[in-house]
């Protein structure tokens, strides 16, 4: 009973990071006009393209640590019911 439980949550997590995610990816400009307001976002987005590149790759970063999360936590689901269904 335990197992099912705990591969529910993962599944959840795993559905929440990809939500987040994707609007992260494809929207992300609007989320930080919505956070934000207009001049900050503008702010944020950096002043130079210097600055703008590393603000692209630190999203890249953080996109791919989420692709990583995702998988992890869906593999760590199915490893945890099997192991319980070979000590009973």
């Amino acid at each position: 009973m335990e197992s099912s439980g705990f591969f529910v949550i993962c599944l959840l997590h795993s559905l929440i990071v990809i939500s987040c995610g994707g609007l992260i990816m494809f929207y992300l400009n609007e989320i930080s006009i919505f956070g934000h307001g207009i001049e900050t976002a503008r702010k944020l987005s950096g002043s130079t393209p210097h600055d703008q590149l590393l603000i692209q790759t630190s999203h890249s970063f953080t996109r791919m640590i989420s692709a990583i999360v995702t998988r992890v936590g869906s593999d760590e689901g199915g490893r945890g019911e099997e192991e319980n269904r070979e000590e009973t």
